[in-house]
C-alpha cells in the first residue's frame, strides 16, 4: 500500500472522528448537569463494562485483523478457518469474562462497601451494561474482518455513530423521558444490537461469496491462531489495567462525586484515544502486509515511523505548551461543575494520558510486525507499577498524586519504546 494511501485514510477517518469529539464537548458538560455528578460516575463506569470487551478479547481481534490483511495482500481467500476460530473464541470468552464480571458486581453490591452500587436499581443497570459488552464481544470477528480488507471509510462512520450514541443517548433519555440509567442501560443494548447486525451484513457484502468459494478446502490454523493471539491478549489486559483500573479501584474510598470529577476529567482528554486508535488501526493493517526482509519495504516503514514519531512528538509541545488555554477551556467548558479537584489535576492529567495515548501509535506498527513480546514487556512492567501504585493511593486517599503516576509511568513506555525501535534501526 503506498504511503500516500495510507495517509488520504488517516487523513479521512480523522475527519470522520470529530464528530464525535464535538458532540463530547458539547454533551458532557449538560449531561453531568442533567443526570447529577453520581449518576455520571455511574454512566462512566458502565462504560468502561462495555469497553472490556476490547481488552480482554484475548488478542482475537488483532490476530483476525493481521491474518485477514496478509491473505487478502497475498491474494489468497481461505478466510473461513480463521473466522471459525474468531467466533469460537469470542463466544467462549464471552461467557467467562461475563460470568465472573457478573459475580464481582453481585459481591460489590452485597457487600455495600462500593460507592456506585448502592441499590437494586444500580445493580440492574451494571448488568444491562454487561449485556452490552457480551453484544459488543460477538461484533469483534467483524469488525476485525473489515479491518483486515482495509474497509475503514465504513469503520469510521461506524465508530463515528457509537461513539457519539454514547454520550447522546444518556443526556436525550433523561431530557426527554425524565428517565432513570436503566432505561439508557436498555437503549444502549437496542443500540449495540443494532450494530451487531449492520457490521454483520457488512461483512458478508465484502467476503461472503469469496468464503463461498473456498468451502472444499481444508486447513487448520487453531494451534496458530490461539499462539499469535495470546500476545495481544495479553497487551490488551496490561492496557485495559493503565487506562481504567482508576476508576474501578477508587470508588472503593472515595464518594462518586470525587470519582465523577475524576472521570470527567479522563474522559475529557481520553478524546485523543479517538484520534490515536483511529491512525493505530490503519497502520497496524499497513504494517501486517509488510515483509521486512525486502530492503524496499524497510525504507517504507522507516518513512512511516518517522513520521509517526514527528507526529507524537508535535502534539506533545502544543499539549505542554497549553496549560493555560486548556485551564482556561475547561472552567467555561463544565462551569459551575468545574471543582477545585479539577482546577488542581487536570494539567498533569491531560500530559499523563495524552502521552499514554500516543504510545499506542508506536506500539501497533511494532506488533504488527512481530515485535508482540518486547511490547507486553513494556507494558507489563509499565502496568503493574500503576496497579500498585493506584492502591496504595486509595488507600491513602492520595489521589491528587495519580496524575505524576500516570505521567511517570506514560513517559517511562514512551522512552522505551523509542528506544527500542532506534536499537532495532527501524527509524
Amino acid at each position: 500500500m503506498k504511503v500516500n494511501s495510507v495517509s488520504a485514510k488517516v487523513f479521512s477517518n480523522l475527519v470522520l472522528q470529530l464528530f464525535p469529539i464535538i458532540i463530547s464537548l458539547v454533551f458532557i458538560p449538560l449531561s453531568i448537569q442533567l443526570l447529577g455528578k453520581s449518576n455520571w460516575a455511574k454512566l462512566t463506569l458502565g462504560i468502561s463494562v462495555i469497553f472490556l470487551s476490547n481488552y480482554v478479547s484475548f488478542g482475537i481481534g488483532p490476530t483476525l485483523t493481521r491474518r485477514i490483511s496478509s491473505l487478502w495482500k497475498n491474494k489468497q481467500k481461505l478466510f473461513r478457518k480463521e473466522f471459525e476460530f474468531a467466533f469460537y473464541g469470542v463466544k467462549m470468552l464471552s461467557s467467562i469474562v461475563f460470568t465472573i464480571v457478573l459475580v464481582v458486581l453481585v459481591t460489590l453490591f452485597l457487600t455495600e462497601k462500593y460507592s456506585l452500587i448502592k441499590n437494586y436499581a444500580d445493580l440492574l443497570f451494571f448488568i444491562q451494561c454487561l449485556i452490552c459488552f457480551i453484544i459488543t464481544f460477538l461484533i469483534i470477528p467483524y469488525r476485525s474482518g473489515l479491518e483486515g480488507l482495509g474497509d475503514f471509510h465504513f469503520l469510521g462512520i461506524y465508530r463515528s455513530i457509537i461513539t457519539s450514541l454514547l454520550v447522546l443517548l444518556p443526556y436525550i433519555t433523561f431530557l426527554v423521558l425524565d428517565a432513570s440509567l436503566l432505561v439508557v442501560g436498555f437503549m444502549l443494548i437496542l443500540t449495540y444490537i443494532l450494530a451487531f447486525f449492520v457490521l454483520k451484513k457488512r461483512l458478508r457484502s465484502q467476503i461472503g461469496i469469496r468464503l463461498k468459494q473456498e468451502r472444499k478446502n481444508k486447513i487448520s490454523l487453531k494451534n496458530s491462531f490461539f499462539r499469535e493471539s495470546v500476545q495481544f491478549g495479553v497487551f490488551s489486559l496490561l492496557n485495559y489495567i493503565i487506562v481504567f483500573s482508576p476508576r474501578i479501584i477508587y470508588p472503593f474510598n472515595y464518594s462518586s462525586i470525587i470519582v465523577s470529577d475524576f472521570v470527567t476529567l479522563e474522559d475529557l482528554f481520553n478524546r485523543i484515544t479517538i484520534l490515536t486508535g483511529t491512525i493505530s488501526l490503519i497502520y497496524f493493517q499497513v504494517f501486517s502486509e509488510y515483509d521486512l526482509i525486502k530492503s524496499e519495504t524497510k525504507k517504507k516503514v522507516k518513512r512511516l515511523l518517522k513520521r509517526k514519531i514527528f507526529l507524537i512528538f508535535s502534539i506533545l509541545i502544543v499539549i505542554v505548551s497549553s496549560k493555560r488555554i486548556v485551564g482556561w477551556f475547561i472552567s467555561i467548558w463544565l462551569g459551575t461543575d468545574y471543582s477545585v479537584f479539577m482546577e488542581d489535576n487536570y494539567y498533569l492529567l491531560m500530559v499523563g494520558l495524552v502521552c499514554f495515548n500516543l504510545n499506542i501509535l508506536l506500539m501497533r506498527p511494532l506488533q504488527a510486525m512481530g515485535y508482540e513480546k518486547i511490547v507486553n514487556y513494556i507494558v507489563g512492567v509499565a502496568a503493574l507499577l500503576f496497579l500498585i501504585g493506584v492502591i496504595v493511593m486509595m488507600y491513602f486517599q492520595l489521589i491528587n498524586y495519580h496524575y505524576l503516576l500516570l505521567m511517570f509511568i506514560s513517559l517511562g513506555i514512551f522512552s522505551s519504546l523509542i528506544w527500542y525501535t532506534i536499537k532495532q534501526k527501524l527509524i
